[in-house]
Protein backbone atom coordinates (compact mmCIF):
# COMPACT_ATOMS: atom_id res chain seq x y z
CA UNK A 1 0.00 0.00 0.00
CA UNK A 2 3.03 2.33 0.79
CA UNK A 3 4.25 1.77 -2.66
CA UNK A 4 1.03 2.51 -4.31
CA UNK A 5 0.78 5.47 -2.30
CA UNK A 6 4.25 6.63 -2.99
CA UNK A 7 3.28 6.09 -6.99
CA UNK A 8 0.43 8.38 -6.82
CA UNK A 9 1.73 11.08 -5.38
CA UNK A 10 4.33 11.39 -8.18
CA UNK A 11 3.08 14.14 -11.31
CA UNK A 12 1.82 12.41 -14.09
CA UNK A 13 4.67 12.79 -16.15
CA UNK A 14 6.89 10.97 -13.90
CA UNK A 15 4.13 7.96 -13.66
CA UNK A 16 3.99 7.76 -17.50
CA UNK A 17 8.16 8.10 -17.81
CA UNK A 18 8.47 4.90 -14.73
CA UNK A 19 5.47 2.75 -16.32
CA UNK A 20 7.22 3.04 -20.30
CA UNK A 21 10.95 2.37 -18.48
CA UNK A 22 8.70 -0.51 -16.82
CA UNK A 23 7.93 -1.31 -20.17
CA UNK A 24 10.78 -1.50 -21.31
CA UNK A 25 12.76 -3.55 -18.91
CA UNK A 26 9.64 -6.11 -19.55
CA UNK A 27 10.68 -6.25 -23.10
CA UNK A 28 14.41 -6.02 -22.91
CA UNK A 29 14.17 -9.37 -20.49
CA UNK A 30 11.22 -11.64 -23.03
CA UNK A 31 13.53 -10.90 -25.78
CA UNK A 32 16.82 -11.76 -23.69
CA UNK A 33 14.74 -15.28 -23.02
CA UNK A 34 14.05 -15.69 -26.64
CA UNK A 35 15.24 -16.95 -30.26
CA UNK A 36 16.72 -14.53 -32.91
CA UNK A 37 14.74 -16.57 -35.41
CA UNK A 38 11.61 -15.12 -34.16
CA UNK A 39 10.40 -12.58 -36.89
CA UNK A 40 9.64 -12.07 -40.27
CA UNK A 41 11.95 -13.33 -43.06
CA UNK A 42 11.75 -12.85 -46.96
CA UNK A 43 13.79 -14.15 -49.74
CA UNK A 44 13.62 -15.49 -53.77
CA UNK A 45 13.68 -19.29 -55.02
CA UNK A 46 14.78 -19.78 -58.21
CA UNK A 47 12.51 -22.24 -60.32
CA UNK A 48 13.37 -22.14 -63.58
CA UNK A 49 13.28 -19.06 -65.53
CA UNK A 50 11.34 -17.62 -62.38
CA UNK A 51 11.83 -16.30 -59.40
CA UNK A 52 9.43 -16.64 -56.31
CA UNK A 53 9.00 -14.55 -53.70
CA UNK A 54 9.27 -16.72 -50.21
CA UNK A 55 7.29 -15.08 -46.93
CA UNK A 56 7.09 -16.64 -43.60
CA UNK A 57 6.66 -15.64 -39.77
CA UNK A 58 7.95 -17.59 -36.84
CA UNK A 59 6.59 -16.29 -33.24
CA UNK A 60 7.33 -18.00 -30.17
CA UNK A 61 5.07 -17.75 -26.69
CA UNK A 62 6.09 -17.25 -23.32
CA UNK A 63 5.96 -21.14 -22.58
CA UNK A 64 9.03 -21.41 -25.80
CA UNK A 65 6.31 -22.98 -27.93
CA UNK A 66 6.82 -21.98 -31.64
CA UNK A 67 4.17 -21.36 -34.65
CA UNK A 68 4.46 -20.10 -38.44
CA UNK A 69 2.90 -19.04 -41.38
CA UNK A 70 3.74 -18.81 -44.65
CA UNK A 71 2.92 -16.60 -47.73
CA UNK A 72 0.57 -18.73 -49.86
CA UNK A 73 0.11 -18.23 -52.60
CA UNK A 74 3.10 -15.84 -52.67
CA UNK A 75 2.32 -12.33 -53.17
CA UNK A 76 -0.74 -12.59 -51.35
CA UNK A 77 -2.03 -11.28 -48.01
CA UNK A 78 -2.89 -14.56 -47.05
CA UNK A 79 -0.80 -16.98 -44.98
CA UNK A 80 -1.26 -20.70 -44.39
CA UNK A 81 -0.28 -22.22 -41.11
CA UNK A 82 3.41 -24.31 -40.82
CA UNK A 83 3.30 -27.90 -40.43
CA UNK A 84 5.71 -29.93 -37.66
CA UNK A 85 7.16 -26.39 -37.29
CA UNK A 86 10.94 -27.66 -35.42
CA UNK A 87 13.22 -25.09 -34.22
CA UNK A 88 16.36 -26.63 -32.21
CA UNK A 89 19.22 -24.12 -31.96
CA UNK A 90 20.03 -22.47 -34.92
CA UNK A 91 18.09 -25.23 -37.48
CA UNK A 92 14.71 -24.59 -38.49
CA UNK A 93 12.87 -26.92 -40.53
CA UNK A 94 8.52 -27.41 -41.35
CA UNK A 95 6.38 -28.92 -44.53
CA UNK A 96 3.20 -27.17 -45.80
CA UNK A 97 0.97 -28.01 -48.35
CA UNK A 98 1.33 -25.88 -51.42
CA UNK A 99 -1.78 -25.48 -53.55
CA UNK A 100 -0.37 -24.05 -56.38
CA UNK A 101 2.22 -27.00 -56.82
CA UNK A 102 -0.28 -29.43 -55.40
CA UNK A 103 2.67 -31.32 -53.30
CA UNK A 104 3.93 -31.47 -49.96
CA UNK A 105 7.06 -28.52 -49.35
CA UNK A 106 9.18 -29.34 -47.00
CA UNK A 107 12.18 -26.62 -45.99
CA UNK A 108 15.09 -27.40 -43.85
CA UNK A 109 17.72 -24.21 -42.76
CA UNK A 110 20.05 -22.92 -40.40
CA UNK A 111 20.18 -19.52 -39.03
CA UNK A 112 23.69 -17.44 -39.27
CA UNK A 113 24.13 -15.18 -36.45
CA UNK A 114 27.06 -13.16 -38.24
CA UNK A 115 24.92 -11.55 -40.63
CA UNK A 116 20.75 -12.19 -39.09
CA UNK A 117 20.32 -14.43 -42.27
CA UNK A 118 18.87 -17.92 -42.56
CA UNK A 119 20.03 -20.13 -45.42
CA UNK A 120 18.20 -23.64 -46.42
CA UNK A 121 16.56 -25.63 -49.14
CA UNK A 122 12.71 -26.11 -50.44
CA UNK A 123 12.29 -29.70 -51.04
CA UNK A 124 8.84 -30.06 -53.62
CA UNK A 125 7.99 -32.63 -56.22
CA UNK A 126 11.45 -33.83 -56.15
CA UNK A 127 13.81 -30.76 -56.62
CA UNK A 128 15.78 -29.00 -54.18
CA UNK A 129 15.63 -25.67 -54.32
CA UNK A 130 18.16 -23.15 -52.39
CA UNK A 131 17.03 -20.17 -50.70
CA UNK A 132 18.56 -17.48 -48.42
CA UNK A 133 16.32 -15.22 -46.16
CA UNK A 134 16.49 -11.60 -44.65
CA UNK A 135 15.00 -10.38 -42.29
CA UNK A 136 12.21 -7.86 -42.37
CA UNK A 137 12.22 -5.54 -39.67
CA UNK A 138 14.13 -5.44 -36.54
CA UNK A 139 15.83 -8.65 -34.85
CA UNK A 140 14.40 -9.18 -30.83
CA UNK A 141 17.61 -7.41 -29.53
CA UNK A 142 17.20 -4.61 -32.09
CA UNK A 143 13.27 -4.09 -30.09
CA UNK A 144 14.32 -3.93 -27.09
CA UNK A 145 16.85 -1.61 -27.46
CA UNK A 146 14.60 0.38 -29.69
CA UNK A 147 12.47 0.51 -26.61
CA UNK A 148 15.18 1.05 -24.32
CA UNK A 149 16.15 4.11 -26.18
CA UNK A 150 12.59 4.95 -25.63
CA UNK A 151 12.00 4.53 -22.30
CA UNK A 152 15.46 6.75 -21.69
CA UNK A 153 14.17 9.15 -23.67
CA UNK A 154 10.67 9.36 -22.06
CA UNK A 155 12.60 9.35 -18.67
CA UNK A 156 14.51 12.74 -20.00
CA UNK A 157 11.42 14.57 -21.18
CA UNK A 158 9.70 13.99 -17.69
CA UNK A 159 13.01 14.84 -16.03
CA UNK A 160 14.04 11.59 -14.29
CA UNK A 161 17.70 10.15 -13.93
CA UNK A 162 19.02 7.19 -14.48
CA UNK A 163 20.96 6.00 -11.49
CA UNK A 164 24.45 7.98 -11.48
CA UNK A 165 27.42 7.35 -13.48
CA UNK A 166 30.29 6.07 -11.20
CA UNK A 167 33.81 6.72 -11.99
CA UNK A 168 35.77 5.39 -8.96
CA UNK A 169 34.97 1.99 -7.85
CA UNK A 170 37.24 1.90 -4.69
CA UNK A 171 37.56 3.93 -2.22
CA UNK A 172 41.78 3.85 -2.22
CA UNK A 173 43.83 4.90 -4.55
CA UNK A 174 47.66 4.99 -5.41
CA UNK A 175 48.27 8.09 -8.43
CA UNK A 176 51.74 8.46 -9.61
CA UNK A 177 52.98 10.73 -12.94
CA UNK A 178 55.85 11.73 -14.55
CA UNK A 179 56.35 15.70 -15.40
CA UNK A 180 58.35 17.78 -17.62
CA UNK A 181 58.95 21.36 -16.00
CA UNK A 182 59.44 24.12 -18.42
CA UNK A 183 60.28 27.41 -17.03
CA UNK A 184 58.61 30.67 -18.22
CA UNK A 185 61.26 33.91 -18.33
CA UNK A 186 60.64 37.08 -18.32
CA UNK A 187 64.04 39.21 -19.39
CA UNK A 188 64.25 42.74 -18.76
CA UNK A 189 66.74 44.72 -20.75
CA UNK A 190 70.25 44.69 -18.68
CA UNK A 191 68.65 42.97 -16.34
CA UNK A 192 69.67 39.32 -16.56
CA UNK A 193 69.28 37.19 -13.37
CA UNK A 194 69.70 33.19 -12.26
CA UNK A 195 66.11 32.40 -12.88
CA UNK A 196 66.63 33.68 -16.58
CA UNK A 197 69.26 30.94 -17.52
CA UNK A 198 66.99 28.32 -16.26
CA UNK A 199 65.79 24.92 -18.66
CA UNK A 200 63.81 22.49 -19.12
CA UNK A 201 63.95 18.82 -16.88
CA UNK A 202 61.82 16.34 -15.63
CA UNK A 203 60.12 15.41 -12.16
CA UNK A 204 57.87 12.95 -10.59
CA UNK A 205 55.43 13.13 -7.93
CA UNK A 206 53.50 10.17 -6.16
CA UNK A 207 50.84 9.54 -3.53
CA UNK A 208 47.51 7.94 -2.57
CA UNK A 209 44.05 9.19 -2.20
CA UNK A 210 40.62 8.06 -0.29
CA UNK A 211 37.34 8.94 -2.42
CA UNK A 212 35.36 10.24 0.81
CA UNK A 213 32.50 9.62 -2.23
CA UNK A 214 32.82 9.11 -5.84
CA UNK A 215 32.70 12.70 -6.62
CA UNK A 216 35.29 14.21 -3.74
CA UNK A 217 38.83 12.71 -2.68
CA UNK A 218 41.35 13.61 0.20
CA UNK A 219 44.97 12.51 -0.10
CA UNK A 220 48.67 13.47 0.50
CA UNK A 221 51.83 13.29 -2.34
CA UNK A 222 55.41 13.76 -2.70
CA UNK A 223 56.95 15.61 -5.37
CA UNK A 224 60.58 16.12 -6.77
CA UNK A 225 61.47 18.28 -9.57
CA UNK A 226 63.75 21.44 -10.69
CA UNK A 227 65.40 22.93 -13.33
CA UNK A 228 68.31 22.46 -15.39
CA UNK A 229 70.58 25.50 -16.20
CA UNK A 230 71.79 26.56 -20.02
CA UNK A 231 74.10 29.60 -20.54
CA UNK A 232 76.71 31.14 -22.71
CA UNK A 233 80.03 31.46 -21.11
CA UNK A 234 79.00 35.31 -21.08
CA UNK A 235 76.16 35.09 -19.20
CA UNK A 236 78.26 32.50 -16.78
CA UNK A 237 80.84 35.63 -16.39
CA UNK A 238 77.52 37.62 -14.39
CA UNK A 239 77.38 34.33 -11.95
CA UNK A 240 81.22 34.67 -11.06
CA UNK A 241 80.39 35.91 -7.30
CA UNK A 242 78.89 32.19 -7.06
CA UNK A 243 82.28 29.83 -7.26
CA UNK A 244 80.82 26.77 -7.38
CA UNK A 245 77.59 27.11 -9.37
CA UNK A 246 78.33 26.37 -13.46
CA UNK A 247 75.97 25.35 -16.35
CA UNK A 248 76.15 21.80 -14.78
CA UNK A 249 74.17 23.06 -11.14
CA UNK A 250 70.96 22.35 -10.64
CA UNK A 251 67.64 24.15 -9.15
CA UNK A 252 66.21 21.46 -7.38
CA UNK A 253 63.05 21.47 -5.58
CA UNK A 254 61.02 19.15 -3.36
CA UNK A 255 57.78 18.49 -1.01
CA UNK A 256 54.99 17.03 0.30
CA UNK A 257 51.30 18.27 -0.22
CA UNK A 258 47.79 17.88 1.44
CA UNK A 259 45.70 17.75 -1.83
CA UNK A 260 41.79 17.50 -1.83
CA UNK A 261 40.18 16.47 -5.12
CA UNK A 262 36.65 17.91 -6.33
CA UNK A 263 35.46 15.95 -9.33
CA UNK A 264 32.93 17.49 -11.64
CA UNK A 265 32.54 15.05 -14.85
CA UNK A 266 29.32 14.25 -13.98
CA UNK A 267 28.06 17.97 -13.67
CA UNK A 268 29.64 19.19 -16.79
CA UNK A 269 30.00 16.16 -19.43
CA UNK A 270 28.28 13.10 -17.92
CA UNK A 271 29.55 11.10 -20.55
CA UNK A 272 32.98 12.16 -21.14
CA UNK A 273 35.32 9.46 -20.55
CA UNK A 274 37.28 12.37 -18.84
CA UNK A 275 36.33 12.97 -15.43
CA UNK A 276 37.28 17.62 -15.00
CA UNK A 277 38.55 18.16 -11.61
CA UNK A 278 39.56 21.03 -8.97
CA UNK A 279 42.66 20.84 -6.65
CA UNK A 280 43.24 22.42 -3.49
CA UNK A 281 46.41 21.57 -1.65
CA UNK A 282 48.49 22.88 1.35
CA UNK A 283 51.94 21.68 1.69
CA UNK A 284 55.98 22.90 2.65
CA UNK A 285 58.37 22.89 0.12
CA UNK A 286 61.98 22.72 -0.41
CA UNK A 287 64.43 23.93 -2.60
CA UNK A 288 68.40 23.60 -3.24
CA UNK A 289 70.83 25.33 -6.34
CA UNK A 290 73.27 22.40 -6.18
CA UNK A 291 76.57 22.42 -7.84
CA UNK A 292 76.81 19.35 -10.06
CA UNK A 293 73.34 18.23 -11.19
CA UNK A 294 70.58 16.83 -9.19
CA UNK A 295 71.26 15.63 -5.88
CA UNK A 296 74.53 16.94 -5.32
CA UNK A 297 75.86 19.31 -2.53
CA UNK A 298 74.58 22.69 -2.44
CA UNK A 299 76.15 26.12 -3.95
CA UNK A 300 77.92 28.45 -1.15
CA UNK A 301 77.50 31.69 -0.66
CA UNK A 302 79.88 33.42 2.19
CA UNK A 303 79.17 29.74 4.01
CA UNK A 304 75.78 29.65 3.54
CA UNK A 305 74.05 26.92 1.70
CA UNK A 306 71.79 28.15 -1.43
CA UNK A 307 68.84 26.69 0.27
CA UNK A 308 65.43 27.38 1.52
CA UNK A 309 61.89 26.20 2.07
CA UNK A 310 58.26 27.61 2.78
CA UNK A 311 54.66 26.37 3.28
CA UNK A 312 52.49 27.66 0.54
CA UNK A 313 48.73 26.52 -0.88
CA UNK A 314 47.53 26.26 -4.19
Amino acid sequence: MRMISWFRCLPPSARSGLLVAGLALLLASTAGATDPLRGEWKGFAALGTDSVSIVFRLGQDAGGNWSGYIQSPPGSDEFAELEFLSVSGSAVSFRYQSPQMQALVIFSGNYQGWNDQIRGVFIAAGYDVPVMLERVGLSPAEAAQAAADSAAAADRAAGIKGPPRIRHHNNFAVVGRGTMLMPLHIVREDELNINDITTTSYGWDAGVRWYVIDDFAIGVRFFSGGLAFKASEGELELFDHLADFSSASFHEFSGFEAVINAYFGDVMIPKAPINPFLTACFGKYDWTLTKSGRGSDPVMILDEEVTGSDYGIG
